[in-house]
């Protein structure tokens, strides 16, 4: 059963079990599965039940599209005005970076994110500014990067910084290539 199997769907599961048990056709319901990695598939579901020559019912028969990258783009959207927004209201610089960070991080689900700095004639990146959800692990971590730089290579701003290409990581706090390099921050921060 589709509900037992990890799959959500919008307005829950007890509406679309009601709908199923009334024998009743559903069209373009929203349902979705999260992956270990963070990612999420999305699709769009309808059905017709299907009954058998008696005239009872025999199950359903639908079709399904996967709606992904539309959703994606519906989020990315979404994004480009709360940036906008955003910038136009801040006070100052500091303030539009934090709220771009926060808007950025409620788009994708993130704990927290930081900003870095190039100075190019040090040939490092600095620590900025940072937003993260009030828990204490991402408040710790946001804060022990503060007043940090980082050279080419070390941690994942230098990383960034080396390569020139963006470095992911779904758990910096966890991430090998973060904490062999940056012990402060398995010692609890």
């Amino acid at each position: 059963r589709r509900w037992e199997s990890g799959l959500e769907i919008e307005g829950g599961w007890e509406a679309h079990i009601a709908l199923l048990e009334a024998r009743r056709r559903f069209v373009d319901v929203l349902m979705w599965r999260r992956h270990g990695d963070g990612g999420v598939r999305y699709m769009r579901l309808s059905g017709e039940p299907v009954l058998d020559a008696a005239g009872a019912f025999a199950g359903y028969r639908g079709v399904g599209r996967d709606v992904t990258l539309q959703k994606r783009e519906e989020r990315i959207l979404r994004l480009e005005h709360q940036v906008a927004l955003a910038l136009s209201e801040a006070e100052d610089e500091t303030a539009g970076v934090r709220a771009v960070l926060h808007a950025l991080c409620e788009s994708e689900g993130w704990g927290g994110g930081q900003y870095f700095v190039l100075d190019e004639t040090a040939g490092v990146v600095r620590f900025r500014d940072a937003w993260s959800v009030a828990q204490p692990r991402f408040e710790r971590f946001a804060q022990a990067f503060r007043g940090r730089e980082f050279e080419p290579g070390y941690g994942l701003p230098g990383k960034a910084l080396q390569t020139g290409d963006t470095v992911w990581t779904n758990d910096a706090a966890n991430d090998p290539r973060v904490s062999h390099e940056l012990p402060w921050l398995a010692t609890g921060v």
